[in-house]
């Protein structure tokens, strides 16, 4: 028997009383620890330092829609690119953001909505000089290994950022445009390269991974905006061999035509195999929040921004379980926690960048494609 057990025992000379008396001192207890439990989590929480609801419908919530992409310009403004019903796209650029001066501009258009079977992807790419976007809305069928070229269609939208307006608008089935990786040089070139055909061998699969050797046809051209003319163009092959029990597998260009040198010097690129080449973010901190992923590093080079994920993974993470998903700022490079946002508990993508205003970097995050919270890293 407890000490306080005897003394109401003794007090009250009933033994129900001591059996409330101990079960409500339990309670409490627990009630109190609860209380700060909840209180020391919402300090965890933090809360952004400003908040703006971009004016929009709501990113739709589709397993075969494409979601909202989120660019950070050269002049850290921002592009936001949000799906929209029927095909419909907005793009928005916002500016002076973290000001209460903040502005919206608008520009709408209007793509084939996808059709039973097809998946949607989409890219947002601006050139070095800060002057053109280019949106790409691609959809698409069939299978990758079947031997043949799968149904590919792109929307093409480019917008010239000076005026912001729409400069031109095409539909198309062209694989440099529809089926393509494409990348910006440093000169302005748009560089483009697509697989227009494939062979394996053998030529029949009954499962993927029973070829003994793919072979691709490359098609890639530098092409010049506004007016989207190619200034060169090469074709090249290339030949996978699959992994064996004791060898990794292995890829290389064994036919190339002799005016793919001009577009790999264009490119800068060491051969036709690493087009379209392009700026590639640098991964020098990558390791730094392990088991984390690594998202970007911020302008000023003080900061990168990683995922953080745990849970569990079933059937080779066919169904995965979330226990707590984060976006974290480490300071770099000492790798230092500064700024830990919860994220829900699921796989929804959520845009997330750092980028630099009055001296100080900002992580900011969008969330359903319209609601932008930004907070301030001290």
């Amino acid at each position: 028997m407890y000490p306080d057990e005897r003394e109401v025992s003794e007090s009250t000379g009933g033994s129900t009383v001591l059996l409330l008396s101990f079960a409500m001192r339990q309670n409490m207890l627990w009630l109190t620890w609860l209380f700060l439990f909840l209180g020391l989590a919402k300090a965890q929480t933090p809360t952004p330092t400003t908040t703006y609801k971009i004016h929009a419908q709501k990113e739709q919530s589709s397993s075969n829609l494409p979601s909202t992409l989120f660019h950070l310009l050269p002049d850290q403004n921002l592009l936001v690119l949000i799906p929209q019903q029927h095909g419909s796209w907005t793009l928005k650029r916002i500016t002076a953001w973290n000001t209460d001066k903040l502005k919206e501009e608008t520009l709408s258009f209007t793509g084939n909505p996808l059709t039973a079977g097809e998946s949607g992807l989409e890219d947002l790419i601006v050139n070095p000089a800060g002057r053109y976007a280019v949106i790409r809305i691609r959809s698409f069928g069939g299978n990758l290994y079947d031997g043949t070229i799968r149904n590919r269609t792109a929307l093409i939208v480019l917008v010239d950022l000076q005026g912001f307006q729409v400069v031109s608008q095409r539909t198309t089935t062209d694989p440099l445009f529809a089926a393509s990786e494409w990348s910006f040089a440093e000169n302005g070139l748009l560089i483009t390269a697509a697989l227009v055909q494939r062979s394996t061998v053998p030529a029949q699969l009954k499962h993927p991974w029973e070829y003994t050797s793919i072979t691709d046809v490359y098609q890639a051209a530098a092409l010049t905006l506004p007016g989207w003319a190619p200034s060169m163009t090469c074709h090249y092959e290339r030949v996978i061999h699959p992994a064996g029990a004791t060898s990794q597998s292995t890829s290389h260009v064994v036919k190339e035509n002799d005016e793919c040198s001009p577009l790999i010097a264009a490119a800068n690129v060491r051969s036709a195999e690493n087009l379209p080449g392009g700026q590639f973010p640098s991964l020098r901190y990558a390791d730094l929040g392990r088991p984390c992923q690594f998202a970007a590093e911020a302008p000023l080079g003080k900061f990168g921004l990683y995922e953080c994920r745990t849970g569990n993974g079933y059937f080779d993470d066919m169904i995965v379980t979330t226990k707590t998903r984060d976006l974290v700022v480490l300071s770099l490079p000492d790798g230092k926690r500064v700024l830990t946002v919860p994220l829900p508990h699921n796989t929804k993508p959520v845009p997330a960048l750092l980028a630099s205003a009055d001296d100080h970097t900002w992580l900011l995050v969008l969330r359903d494609g319209v609601n932008l919270s930004a907070y301030r890293i001290p």
